[in-house]
C-alpha cells in the first residue's frame, strides 16, 4: 500500500472461523482493500495476483489428505503463492513438494528470519553469513569476484556435512567443467548423493548425464523428477510420453498430456491439437477429457492453428465441456475461416445469419459466396436464401437452381414459388408445377 502497488491478494484459510479472524485484523489495520479472505471451496474458479495460504495448524489435518481441495489452494495464484504453517508437519504430504520447491530455491523462511526482516534486521550481512549463500555468490560472483576455486572448496565442505543444495552445486560445477576439468564420475556421484535426499534438480541431471548410457534408469530418474515437481522433467517426461518409447511404461498421450500440463511450459501447435484430438477421442468414456481437449485444443488455437481454431469455436458453440459462448464461436470460426476451413466459414455464416444484425448478415454473404463459388454445394441454400432477403432475387433463383441440382428439396420448393409468381424469373406455371412435382 505504501508503495502504491495495488495488486489483487486473496488469503485461503480451511476454517470459518480463521477467516472471521483474518478479516477482524485487517479490519482494524486498515487494509481490506484489495484483499479477499476466503475458504478453499469459495476460491473454486476464482483466481488473485497473490495468494496466501493459512494451514491454520501445525499438526495433521484432514484436508492436507484431500488432494483435490489443496490442488484448488495452490492453484489460486497469477504472480505468487505464499505458504504460512508448520513445514515439519507439511513436508509429510503431497504440499511437502512444494516447499523441497522452495526449499532449493531458497524461499523458505522461517518465523525468526521473518521477525528479522520485519524489524529491519534481515541484511545482507545476515545472508552473506550463511556459508551456502556465500559459496553461491562466490560462483556468481554476486556482489563480490567471482572465484570458482573458492567456491568449489566450500561447496565440498558443505557437501560432505549432508547439505544437498551445495551437493547439487558441486554436482554442477564438475559437470560444466567450472573450476576445472569436467568431471563426468563426480558429477553422477553428487547428484545420486543430493538426488537420496529428494532433490529434484539433481534427479533431472541424473537422467540428462545417463540417458544414453543407461536409459532404463535415466527415465526412472526423471519420473521421480517430474513427480518432486521439476518442471523440466515435467515437460520432458511429457514429451516423451507423445512419442513411441520401450522405456516408457504404458506409453500413452493422455499421460504426456498430463505432465506437458503440469509443467506450465509451451509446447508446439501440432503437440498441442495432437493431445486435444487424443482427449476428444476418449470424452465419451470420462466426460473431463472433454475439458482438457479444450485446453489443449485452444492452446494451438491462440498460436494460430486453423484445426483448433475450428475445435475451440465448435466446443463454444456446443457448449460442451464449457458454457455457450457464440461471440468466442465466432472469434475463433472467423480466426480458422481466413485460413481458408471450409467447415469454420460454413458454421460462422450461419451463426451470423441467426443474429439477424444487418452488417453481420451482410459478412454472412461474404462466405457463404466464397464458400459457394469453391463448389461447396451446402453453401447454395443459405446463400440463395438470405440473397432473396437482400432483394437480390436474380441471383437467389441462380443459386436455388444450383442446389436444387444437387438434390436439395428446400430450393425445389422455392424455385416453385419463384416460377409461380415471378420472383427474379419469368412466370412458368409449368416449370412452377414440375419444381413442386420433384
Amino acid at each position: 500500500r505504501q508503495l502504491g502497488i495495488k495488486n489483487s491478494i486473496g488469503v485461503i484459510t480451511p476454517y470459518v472461523a480463521q477467516r472471521e479472524l483474518v478479516l477482524t485484523k485487517l479490519s482494524q489495520a486498515s487494509l481490506k482493500e484489495n484483499v479477499e479472505v476466503n475458504t478453499v471451496d469459495a476460491y473454486q474458479g476464482d483466481e488473485r495476483d497473490f495468494m496466501i495460504m493459512s494451514f491454520v495448524r501445525s499438526h495433521v489435518t484432514a484436508f492436507l489428505k484431500e488432494c483435490r481441495r489443496l490442488n484448488v489452494a495452490v492453484t489460486r495464484a497469477k504472480y505468487g503463492f505464499i505458504m504460512l504453517g508448520n513445514a515439519n508437519s507439511l513436508t509429510a504430504y503431497d504440499i511437502g513438494r512444494l516447499i523441497n520447491d522452495a526449499r532449493l530455491r531458497n524461499k523458505l523462511f522461517y518465523e525468526e528470519d521473518l521477525k528479522r526482516e520485519l524489524n529491519g534486521q534481515l541484511t545482507d550481512n545476515h545472508l552473506m553469513s550463511q556459508p551456502f549463500i556465500r559459496a553461491k555468490k562466490l560462483l556468481d560472483g554476486d556482489g563480490c569476484k567471482q572465484n570458482l576455486n573458492a567456491a568449489r572448496q566450500q561447496f565440498v565442505g558443505l557437501a560432505k556435512k549432508g547439505n544437498m543444495h551445495a551437493q547439487f552445486q558441486l554436482a554442477m560445477m564438475c559437470q560444466k567443467g567450472q573450476g576445472g576439468q569436467q568431471q563426468f564420475q563426480q558429477a553422477i556421484k553428487w547428484h545420486r548423493t543430493s538426488a537420496q535426499q529428494d532433490n529434484p534438480s539433481s534427479l533431472y541431471q541424473l537422467y540428462v548425464l545417463l540417458r544414453n548410457n543407461k536409459p532404463s534408469e535415466a527415465i526412472r530418474f526423471l519420473i521421480c523428477a517430474a513427480e518432486l515437481l521439476d518442471k523440466e522433467a515435467q515437460h520432458t517426461l511429457g514429451q516423451l510420453y507423445l512419442v513411441e518409447n520401450h522405456l516408457i511404461p504404458n506409453v500413452d498421450l493422455l499421460h504426456g498430456g498430463k505432465w506437458l500440463r503440469l509443467s506450465g511450459m509451451p509446447v508446439t501447435d501440432n503437440t498441442a491439437f495432437q493431445l486435444g484430438d487424443a482427449y476428444k477421442r476418449h470424452a465419451d468414456e470420462h466426460r473431463p477429457y472433454y475439458q482438457d481437449a479444450f485446453f489443449w485444443f485452444k492452446h494451438a488455437a491462440d498460436q494460430s492453428l486453423a484445426n483448433a481454431c475450428y475445435q475451440v469455436g465448435l466446443y463454444y458453440e456446443t457448449g460442451v465441456g464449457i458454457a455457450v459462448n457464440n461471440h468466442q464461436a465466432m472469434k475463433y470460426y472467423r480466426q480458422a475461416a481466413k485460413d481458408r476451413h471450409i467447415e469454420s466459414a460454413y458454421r460462422l455464416a450461419m451463426l451470423l445469419i441467426a443474429t439477424e444484425h444487418p452488417e453481420k448478415e451482410s459478412e454472412a454473404l461474404k462466405w457463404l459466396l466464397s464458400l459457394a463459388q469453391q463448389g461447396i454445394a451446402r453453401a447454395y441454400y443459405p446463400l440463395a436464401c438470405l440473397l432473396t432477403k437482400k432483394e437480390r432475387l436474380f441471383e437467389a433463383v441462380t443459386w436455388h437452381v444450383k442446389a436444387a441440382k444437387t438434390g436439395n428439396l428446400n430450393s425445389e420448393n422455392r424455385l416453385a414459388r419463384c416460377y409461380r409468381h415471378g420472383l427474379g424469373v419469368e412466370i412458368d406455371t409449368l416449370e412452377a408445377v414440375a419444381c413442386y412435382r420433384r
